[in-house]
């Protein structure tokens, strides 16, 4: 199967390369922004899906399968729309922040969704897009999957979230919240992966949407406390509503995942699990760094 990844060089990317290059001809596009040595048999394009000059590179190609981990908003959508349109099969990893946040906990793949300013510009944007998307792909001889995550997390995670809390704990620091009335859920990085490569293998056509998630939710004493659980250390938790720099914001994001997980006959990975992986993965890179 030929399959353009767009993105491909953070968190989710890389973990889809491993899983893809051996038994696909795979095409790697995005800036080069982030260091990542990819196999040999990987075709990488260095280009900027802003910048039409550089899309020219790949317009040409005839793909199976598109998987956009970084499309933003509705333009770069629409400035990658003779791309999008041209391929069989499309996967776009959205966001739940594209739902009305506040109308219920758990939220399902059929409720509203709102672009409020609720996530800055992310929120927004993902919002736009997957209307872009919808406009583009509607073709039912087409193939489409958008999946929905609420906060991903995982080992090598390069946005800091798990981090946080863990370089806290290890210097035994109070560790200040500024809500403990807000419940979220959290999806595993390695569950996202597994999503994108079970659609990769599925004949379904049409726009097929899904959350992706733990049904379990959490506030953020909650998600602390299983910090301090995975890395053994003692956590000293304070309420403290003026507090910088805290990963995640006090709004509700929390999924209904039983769609997917019908499908999968799985459930996914339980929070405390996904943590103990990602304070694995910190304190191996401790010793690296401090060799």
């Amino acid at each position: 199967m030929k399959i353009l990844l767009l993105g491909g060089s953070r968190f989710i990317g890389p973990k889809l390369v491993d899983q893809l290059y051996s038994e696909n001809d795979l095409v790697v596009f995005n800036r080069g922004n982030n260091k990542f040595n990819y196999p040999k048999n990987v075709k990488y394009v260095r280009g900027d899906r802003d910048i039409p000059q550089d899309l020219k590179q790949i317009e040409n190609t005839l793909f199976d399968l598109i998987i956009d981990t970084c499309g933003y908003n509705e333009l770069q959508i629409e400035k990658s729309a003779n791309i999008i349109a041209n391929t069989k099969k499309y996967i776009f990893i959205s966001s739940a922040a594209v739902y009305k946040l506040g109308k219920k906990e758990l939220l399902t793949e059929t409720d509203e969704l709102e672009p409020n300013t609720a996530f800055k510009q992310y929120g927004v944007g993902k919002v736009s897009a997957e209307n872009k998307i919808k406009q583009i792909r509607n073709n039912a001889n087409l193939s489409t999957f958008i999946l929905r995550p609420p906060y991903i997390l995982g080992p090598n995670n390069p946005f800091n979230r798990e981090n946080y809390f863990f370089d806290k704990l290890i210097k035994n620091e109070v560790i200040d919240i500024p809500c403990d009335d807000v419940r979220v859920s959290f999806a595993d990085v390695d569950d996202v992966v597994k999503a994108v490569i079970l659609f990769k293998n599925m004949a379904a056509v049409g726009i097929n949407i899904f959350n992706i998630g733990d049904n379990k939710t959490y506030n953020f004493v909650d998600l602390t406390q299983l910090c301090a659980k995975v890395s053994g250390n003692k956590v000293k938790t304070n309420i403290n509503k003026n507090v910088e720099g805290f990963p995640f914001q006090c709004l509700p994001l929390a999924v209904n995942s039983d769609k997917l997980n019908r499908l999968t006959k799985t459930l996914p990975t339980p929070l405390e699990k996904t943590l103990f992986k990602s304070w694995e993965f910190y304190t191996q890179n401790k010793k690296k760094n401090n060799a």
